[in-house]
């Protein structure tokens, strides 16, 4: 029997999914479980290549399994299953992933899918392809869901495995795609997990919910032995909480900085976690450390206690600074409340302009509209609130619940909050600056490879052009002296 496992795309703004593509890690560890217990599979990533048809025609599977981690593609995989489906009524279909697994009823009656896989899947998905080529009961496999005359059968779920247990992932399958992965302006992208979960309890994230409340951490041997293996200069931890472990962390730069290993870095972390370890981030920054986004939220105690964050403001500037300090980029993400009056959106801008100033560069403030996941503490409490049922909108940039203004007011107020934050000077500060060489470089090369000099131009942006000419120009005048 052959399952086939597939990708898809989504493209919410133009260019941006191509710019970040990351590879399906995911898929990859499902793969290598299947390959271990003699299965033939294959990865189809169809944000790389969409022939979905040439690939079932080629391969013929009899069983394929896509996954579902992201609210604004499920119309996407519903379309997808139903594609196979008219290909091939006869091919099992099994979805999974982060929110399938929140959304299964809803795939099992709003689609045609054969199977839903709740939580971790690499056992899961391993003993239903098993079950199903043996002709077995699908009723004894923990994790998965169904129909089954008429009616939903959820299966129990399993206990999680230890992450030193985990499989490496079988990254070979998409090595026909691998130089197709990038991260923005990063190319030759690798991704790796480290740890699963996260043992807070934010009331709009599920992710601690997926992981059945718990942190789960690979041995430091483990993470660098696999960094060994992997040939990209760069590498995205796709971790949900990468320092919560700090001691681990410390560890893993010890390993990775007497292996010689010379790669670079992003990961995702907690302002408390950076603000209580600046030595750790420093060395971090010796191995190659050039990004870390981290959730800032918000900029007021009492709205970081609704969220249940357990955090300070105080813990979120000492962070910017530390990771400025070190010639780190930021990426700081704020939350967007439906309650947010004119003044808010005020306070919030000139709170980012003078954490920038202060701390020597919030390189890119992000911000998101309040969006309650399917999931998460925050979906329950809101979901009689919500204005629209279509997923393509819960992207953290459309308003999906009612807002105290007036809700054109509310969009011009956020596009405005955009458009004052990133300024030229802001953009040539960032970009001039010695420590962010690496990131500078990759920029440059970034914006000739994909034409945006002559596009700006084009679309009638000639001052805009003449701005990333003389920011290149400077650049390379800073870079010499």
């Amino acid at each position: 029997m052959q399952p086939d496992c597939v990708t898809s795309k989504k493209s919410l703004v133009p260019g941006f999914d191509e710019s970040n593509v990351l590879e399906p890690l995911g898929l990859e560890y499902l793969a290598a479980y299947l390959l271990d217990h003699g299965h033939e599979v294959d990865i189809l990533d169809m944000r790389i290549d969409g022939n979905l048809t040439k690939a079932i025609k080629k391969f013929k599977p009899e069983i394929i399994g896509t996954s579902c981690n992201y609210t604004t593609n499920v119309n996407l995989i519903k379309d997808l299953i139903t594609e196979i489906k008219k290909f091939d009524s006869g091919i099992k279909v099994v979805v999974g992933g982060h929110v399938a697994t929140f959304l299964a009823h809803e795939f099992l009656s709003e689609s045609e899918v054969d199977f839903v896989v709740r939580g971790d899947g690499e056992l899961a998905f391993q003993e239903l392809v098993g079950v199903l080529v043996k002709g077995g009961e699908v009723s004894q496999v923990k994790n998965i869901s169904f129909v089954k005359d008429g009616k939903e059968i959820h299966n129990p779920v399993r206990d999680l495995m230890p992450l030193e247990e985990l499989k490496a992932p079988a990254r070979h399958l998409v090595d026909k795609y691998r130089k197709k992965y990038s991260s923005f302006y990063w190319r030759s992208v690798g991704t790796i997990d480290t740890t699963r979960g996260c043992p807070y309890n934010c009331n709009f994230c599920s992710v601690w919910k997926f992981s059945q409340q718990k942190y789960r951490v690979k041995s430091p041997e483990k993470v660098v032995n696999e960094l060994e293996q992997m040939p990209e200069k760069y590498i995205v931890f796709c971790d949900n909480n990468f320092l919560e472990n700090t001691t681990r962390a410390e560890k893993i730069y010890q390993l990775i900085k007497e292996k010689g290993i010379q790669k670079k870095y992003y990961f995702i972390a907690r302002s408390d976690t950076i603000a209580r370890n600046p030595d750790l981030i420093r060395k971090w920054r010796e191995i190659g450390l050039l990004e870390v986004f981290v959730g800032f939220e918000a900029i007021s105690s009492e709205a970081l206690n609704k969220m249940n964050k357990r955090n300070t403001i105080e813990n979120n500037e000492k962070a910017t600074k530390i990771l400025a300090d070190n010639g780190i980029i930021t990426f700081g993400s704020f939350i967007i409340l439906p309650e947010f009056e004119e003044n808010d959106f005020k306070a919030l801008l000139n709170y980012v302009k003078k954490l920038d100033k202060e701390n020597s560069h919030l390189f890119y403030p992000m911000f998101s509209i309040l969006t309650p996941l399917p999931g998460s503490d925050l979906y329950q409490e809101q979901k009689n609130k919500i204005t629209t049922k279509n997923y393509d909108l819960y992207n953290n940039v459309n308003i999906i619940l009612p807002t105290k203004l007036p809700k054109k007011k509310f969009e011009k107020l956020y596009v405005k909050l955009y458009s004052k934050t990133y300024n030229l000077l802001k953009l040539a500060r960032m970009h001039l600056n010695k420590a962010f060489v690496p990131s500078t470089l990759s920029f440059i090369q970034f914006s000739f490879k994909h034409g945006l000099p002559w596009f700006l131009w084009k679309f009638k942006k000639p001052q805009t052009c003449l701005f990333i000419a003389l920011v290149i120009a400077g650049f390379v005048l800073v870079y010499l002296l």
